[in-house]
């Protein structure tokens, strides 16, 4: 089989996972995310299965009649991906939901701590050759509010309540678990809310939810974000920063990756703490990822669909 590989973390392991799996493969290792068009048709044309990360594949990528047969990613969301252009060709989609779950998890815990213990604040001013001493926020004093309470978002709140801080969480499926305070509204959730953080899917329903009013309410509190960079009003939660009505925000994920324009901008705010879409991005998640994402392809294509991990189309 000809595979594509394109994400850098999925080709460091690769060697590894290979020898696990068995099997023959024939790959096409490119080390990093492919972000022209062009070459990137060109690489599809000649694989019969594809392990993409962020790519865009538009319509036009695909070509009139692509060789590759399935495009397995490596990791869960597919917003990148013309579904459409996929279905009129016969090209099978599938994701590595769970994969990720505990690594994600543990970078926005990371965030929480870094706010609650003002960490940017007192280097800043230690930098500075300020000898501040401010008082940091308390566990127990201090309310998470979850929205979206999957498996990440489940994961975020067993984790935070380990530590002790209260959580609150608001989802349309009402799915919580023990010692979460369930929220009527997203609303009622920010009110709760010391600071909120995001699990929830990129759809057109949640695209830019937090905007407007919504950003009205969070006046005094923090957002993290490791979901998705499009759930929120980039250019809106800059400018609440900078009028000092949003505390903090807290981004693994951008609109525009590699981050440019008002994404850029934001990444420059001192009161926005930010890492390169990294959430998932430890060895141990990654050899998991890869070895999910290999296996679709081969169950896939051999019509195994019981070993296909999750099917999107």
């Amino acid at each position: 089989m000809r595979i594509l590989i394109t994400p850098a973390e999925a080709c460091h392991v690769w060697d590894r996972v290979k020898a696990e799996l068995g099997g023959d493969f024939d790959p096409i290792l490119t080390h990093g995310q492919v972000d022209d068009p062009e070459r990137l048709s060109d690489l599809l044309g000649g694989a019969d299965a594809a392990i993409l990360g962020l790519e865009r594949v538009a319509d036009s990528v695909l070509g009139p009649s692509p060789r590759v047969r399935i495009i397995s990613r490596f990791g869960v969301g597919y917003d990148a991906i013309d579904l459409e252009a996929l279905k009129k060709r016969g090209i099978r989609l599938t994701n590595t939901p769970g994969c990720m779950t505990h690594a994600v998890a543990r970078q926005t815990i990371a965030f929480l701590l870094a706010i609650t213990f003002n960490l940017i604040e007192h280097n800043r001013r230690l930098k500075r050759g300020e000898w501040v001493r401010t008082p940091n926020g308390s566990c127990s004093e201090t309310t998470l509010g979850i929205v979206g309470m999957g498996a990440v978002g489940r994961e975020v709140a067993h984790l935070a309540r380990v530590l002790g801080f209260n959580v609150a969480a608001f989802s349309r499926s009402h799915a919580l678990c023990e010692g979460v305070l369930a929220s009527e509204s997203l609303k009622e959730l920010i009110q709760w809310s010391d600071v909120v953080s995001l699990h929830v899917a990129l759809t057109p329903e949640t695209h830019e939810m937090i905007s407007g009013e919504v950003i009205d309410w969070l006046s005094g509190k923090s957002l993290i974000n490791t979901a998705r960079g499009g759930l929120v009003a980039e250019r809106q939660i800059l400018e609440a920063l900078t009028e000092g009505h949003l505390r903090y925000y807290a981004t693994d994920v951008f609109a525009v990756e590699p981050v440019a324009g008002i994404s850029r901008e934001l990444v420059l705010h001192e009161r926005v703490i930010c890492t390169p879409h990294v959430g998932a991005m430890d060895r141990a998640t990654a050899r998991l990822m890869l070895r999910q994402a290999v296996s679709n392809a081969v169950n896939c294509l051999a019509g195994c669909d019981d070993g296909v991990n999750a099917y999107v189309l």
